[in-house]
């Protein structure tokens, strides 16, 4: 995993960072102005093309490529000012600095200085006509945006504002340049959900460790392209100040369960599913898939009789019993997955307090989580392990519902949201979309740095198909269940869920590759693949700690 800041992580690491090597700010903006320059250069040249979840450089009419840097009063701009500088050095030599009207008449910024003795040209905002602006913007090839950085915070306001806006009003012409931000879009910050002007960059050279920001449903989208820029700040500052990760790949084989050679069905994991209706019956089914494809060995699926003779033959790895054959006294199962594919209406709420009145782990999805909007003191008064499986419009309606009074339903911020609701309904939540996260608040409030965040990049629109969500809901109970089946520890939920998206996502990745737009009952398949082979890297079971 990968460490993730918000922006007051990323200030005390670039306080400590200067307060541990007794530097000015000076030197860490020349040290990461370095970095930046070398990673865009490496870019434009087409060094980094085809790296995973990196565009390739757009065709530029001129080599070297007409840049022109906008730049803010912070350290942002001046990181972009530097960068300017870089450049002059490597011999580009049509490139224009665009400062903000917020800076100071006679800047006293070391980088202006730098650039004024290097002649490169350097232009004032509030000196240019709004034509004279648009016109230098529109026949540049690109744009560098360091307006603003981690410094800010809300509504950008004066010349950001006026600026940022200026780039907005750029889109959906043609040509236009090519958006390049500075670690962050401008405009973006912890709250940020979409509701103010902000950047749409093109590629964001992120500086590591990485924001949280950046994986915000609305921030995510305004990054473009992610670039990371290594090698600025120590690691061990890092370390001690991230609370939020991104997971990657290579996370799969040191989270998942790994089964010892002897086990065998029950040994890798019960699971009791209660899912679809005659409806739905195919969120049943690839609950079932989903749940096989993990790795879970005995999976029972309680079902209404005619729908669980409807889908029978295509849910032979399960066992299918009618709805009032479980036992809540004696489950049979470590634990269980409802709520995919049910109608709201009393039968299933009526279920639903059956099953939350268990100490097994109880994974929440779809139909389950609309009886909770309607009635969220179901899970509030309870105290079993759970993991609620949200997608953006379920989410809305659990924090509607939830929050108490005008201003906290006013909160801004998805994380924030995220951690805020997972303390109140006690419950990890596994927040789905084009990034997913993984909070788990659900023994205190939370507070900057009391809680961990967990993000998977998503960015797969090949899994935006109906069904999609069935198969994760599946995977991350069958996970749960083999999990719990070795040692029950709450702290698994949030590995459990960590292992799905992944190997959802990765699954859905490598099927858009291989066969472009594809169905949900795809998935299944691919998923159970990518589990089993991390499964063989995973720790042996003898020295897992």
């Amino acid at each position: 995993m990968k460490p993730l800041l918000d922006f007051g992580e990323a200030k005390k690491l670039d306080d400590e960072t200067n307060t541990l090597f007794s530097l000015g700010s000076g030197i860490l903006v020349e040290k990461a102005s370095i970095r930046l320059w070398d990673a865009m250069a490496r870019w434009m040249t087409g060094a980094v093309e085809g790296m995973k979840g990196v565009v390739a450089r757009p065709e530029f009419s001129r080599w070297p490529p007409r840049i022109v840097a906008l730049c803010g009063k912070g350290a942002n701009g001046s990181d972009a000012l530097a960068m300017l500088r870089h450049a002059a050095s490597a011999g580009f030599d049509d490139i224009t600095a665009l400062l903000s009207p917020d800076r100071l008449e006679a800047d006293p910024d070391p980088q202006t200085r730098s650039l004024v003795a290097a002649g490169v040209k350097i232009l004032r905002w509030a000196d240019l006509k709004g034509s004279e602006i648009e016109s230098i913007l529109a026949t540049c090839d690109i744009v560098l945006d360091g307006i603003l950085g981690t410094g800010a915070s809300g509504p950008p306001r004066k010349g950001a504002k006026l600026m940022i806006e200026t780039l907005l009003s750029l889109r959906g012409k043609r040509p236009r340049p090519f958006i390049a931000s500075v670690d962050i879009p401008s405009g973006l910050d912890d709250s940020y959900e979409g509701a103010w002007p902000c950047v749409q960059a093109d590629l964001t050279l992120a500086l590591e460790p990485g924001k949280l920001a950046h994986y915000g449903l609305a921030g995510r989208v305004a990054c473009g392209s992610i670039l990371p820029v290594a090698d600025v700040f120590p690691a061990r500052l890092v370390k001690k100040l991230a609370s939020s990760w991104l997971l990657e790949q290579e996370d799969l084989p040191k989270l998942l369960p790994r089964f010892p050679s002897e086990a065998y069905k029950s040994t890798r994991g019960r699971l009791a599913i209660f899912a679809g209706s005659d409806a739905s019956p195919g969120a049943a089914r690839l609950c079932v898939k989903g749940a096989a494809a993990s790795g879970a060995g005995y999976i029972t699926l309680y079902t209404e009789t005619r729908m669980g003779k409807a889908i029978l033959p295509d849910v032979e790895s399960a066992v299918l019993k009618p709805l009032d054959a479980f036992d809540p006294a004696h489950p049979g199962c470590d634990a269980v997955l409802a709520g995919p594919g049910w109608e709201v209406g009393q039968k299933n709420e009526n279920l639903l307090r059956l099953l939350l009145d268990l100490s097994l782990p109880l994974a929440l999805d779809a139909g389950a989580l609309r009886i909770l909007a309607c009635t969220p003191e179901l899970v509030i008064s309870k105290s079993g392990p759970r993991l609620l499986t949200p997608h953006t419009g379920e989410f809305e309606s659990l924090w509607e519902a939830t929050q108490r009074s005008p201003s906290e339903k006013e909160e801004r911020g998805i994380f924030r949201r995220l951690s805020r609701l997972s303390s109140a309904l006690g419950s990890a939540i596994l927040l789905k979309s084009h990034v997913s996260a993984i909070v788990d608040c659900s023994r205190r409030l939370w507070s900057p740095g009391s809680g961990e965040i967990r993000i998977w990049d998503g960015m797969t629109p090949e899994l935006g198909t109906a069904g999609s969500g069935d198969v994760l809901a599946g995977l991350v109970a069958g996970i749960l269940a083999g999990s719990f089946a070795r040692s029950p520890d709450r702290a698994k939920i949030v590995d459990a869920a960590s292992c799905a998206v992944i190997a959802h996502g990765l699954a859905g990745r490598r099927l858009g590759e291989e066969r472009g737009w594809f169905e949900a009952s795809d998935l299944p398949s691919a998923c159970a693949k990518i589990m089993h082979d991390a499964a063989s890297l995973s720790p042996s079971p003898d020295t897992e700690t």
